[in-house]
């Protein structure tokens, strides 16, 4: 026993000084925090690209809408999935130019679902989703008494929305505008009316990816674009299926300037005004905001069509637009501009009063 312990003890006597040497000759272990973030980065970064796959950033330029341009039945079906009491309220003509912007497929499914789930809160909160059994029955609506809403009728309701929450709902549309003749129309001047220019998404958001600075300006824009690009289309279609009228002949009779007026509010002022339109300077009976300036128009488009930030679809519309905006003669809009300024088209509405019809109340 006492020679083993005496081998032991000197054993550990000669390893104990090379174990010491070796430990101070390695580098310190660190810890998973002390490491570099090269892993934590790639996460970070993978992230990213999942992200930027999934929604419309600016990098990728992805759209955010598409449009849809609707006549007759279609643009019925359009608006009452919009707004059925809109629907039921509106009186509509066949040449009327609606369009509908719904939500496009670059988005994350998580942003339709937001949005349906908002607008069925809407409906359960005003009672809209209530006592509605078809489409057909709509045009019957103003007739008949609104079904109120129930205790019954709400857990019905809610039972039967919730669960198809976790499913990615049909998509409806999130804005919808109208482009119709005009009141303020004369014999010799045809003249064009852009109202119901409406959007359920929340104008309070603000993106700065965004054109116009948010969603809800972005949409309105992609109606706007696209019922001016349709409106441009239809004229020139009228005039080159009239064989007898050649290029130049089209080039003077097809009238921009001031032939296209809006009713825009606060939020959608800006956007007329980013795309060239001009205030009015005297109310009219259309009650119109703004109305149409070819020069303005064609600059304000033309430096959209290289603006790097616009989405694909945003710029190929500003390009069409820009190419039938070209197609016009610049000197028969010029013509058209000392036409409006000489007040020769407005001689019928110096005595319209247009708040004769508006009955005073007093108290």
């Amino acid at each position: 026993m006492g020679m083993t312990g005496s081998i032991r003890s000197g054993t550990t006597a000669v390893l104990l000084p090379i174990l010491l040497v070796a430990i101070g000759s390695m580098r310190p272990i660190q810890s998973f925090s002390a490491l570099p973030d090269y892993n934590r980065r790639i996460s970070s970064s993978l992230g990213a690209m999942v992200e930027n796959n999934l929604v419309s950033a600016d990098s990728n330029n992805l759209d955010r809408f598409r449009s849809a341009c609707l006549v007759g039945t279609e643009s019925q079906n359009a608006v009452d999935e919009f707004d059925s009491e809109l629907c039921s309220s509106l009186t509509s003509e066949e040449d009327d130019l609606w369009v509908a912007v719904y939500r496009s497929n670059n988005n994350k499914p998580s942003v339709v679902v937001r949005d349906d789930f908002f607008r069925a809160m809407n409906d359960a909160t005003s009672g809209k989703g209530f006592g509605k059994t078809s489409n057909s029955d709509s045009k019957k609506s103003s007739e008949e008494q609104p079904t109120m809403p129930t205790a019954s009728g709400a857990a019905t309701f809610l039972s039967d929305t919730m669960p198809n929450m976790l499913e990615v709902p049909s998509t409806k549309p999130v804005a919808i505008a109208r482009l119709k003749k005009s009141s303020a129309s004369t014999e010799s001047k045809t003249v064009y009316l852009l109202d119901n220019l409406r959007c359920s998404l929340k104008k309070e958001n603000q993106d700065a990816s965004c054109d116009g600075g948010s969603e809800y300006i972005e949409a309105l824009s992609v109606a706007v674009d696209t019922l001016i690009l349709k409106h441009l289309q239809r004229l020139m279609k009228e005039y080159e299926n009239n064989s007898n009228i050649d290029e130049e002949e089209l080039a003077n009779n097809v009238i921009f300037e001031g032939t296209v007026r809006t009713k825009a509010t606060l939020f959608s002022g800006k956007l007329f005004e980013q795309r060239g339109f001009a205030e009015v300077e005297t109310l009219s009976r259309d009650m119109a905001t703004h109305v149409s300036n070819y020069e303005a128009c064609f600059q304000k488009y033309a430096d959209r069509t290289i603006e790097t930030t616009m989405t694909a679809g945003t710029r190929d519309r500003a390009l069409q637009i820009v190419a039938l905006l070209g197609r016009l003669d610049a000197e028969a809009q010029a013509n058209e501009v000392k036409a409006i300024s000489s007040g020769s088209d407005d001689d019928d509405d110096d005595d319209y009063d247009p708040w004769a019809n508006m009955q005073l109340y007093r108290s």
